[in-house]
């Protein structure tokens, strides 16, 4: 599918369930039940574990004492802490628009590097050399 984007906001949910959810988009999405689409969520104190990190990093009885969730993301990642306060997103979308995507953030990336390189000067990179803009 590709065209549009869905903007989902799932709010704060416990950890297991955003994993669970974060498969099934996947899921969905291979199956082409659902389009693009960013997923904003948040989730209670929780460490997240990535496919094949190790549980030894955590230290499992002062999550449990703290009542800190634990899940196992299915994909991959390292492991990492999350709390409310911190707004998490995801993207599924298919191949063709990922490499759509890779393009603009490589350009929007020469942009910034030019924009530094100008002493922070607002300025656009065009061909080799970097114009001023005012």
């Amino acid at each position: 599918m590709t065209g549009s984007l869905t903007v989902v906001d799932t709010g704060l949910l416990p950890a297991r369930w955003n994993v669970a959810m974060s498969a099934a988009m996947v899921e969905l999405h291979q199956a082409g039940d659902i389009p693009d689409t960013l997923r904003f969520y948040r989730l209670p104190r929780s460490v997240l574990l990535g496919r094949h990190q190790n549980s030894r990093e955590v230290r499992l009885r002062y999550c449990q004492k703290q009542k800190i969730e634990i899940a196992r993301r299915r994909l991959e990642g390292a492991t990492v802490y999350m709390n409310p306060g911190i707004l998490a997103w995801e993207t599924v979308i298919s191949h063709r628009n990922f490499v759509l995507q890779e393009r603009l953030l490589a350009k929007e990336n020469q942009h910034r590097r030019a924009y530094r390189r100008s002493g922070g000067r607002k300025s656009e990179k065009a061909g080799s050399e970097v114009v001023r803009r005012d």
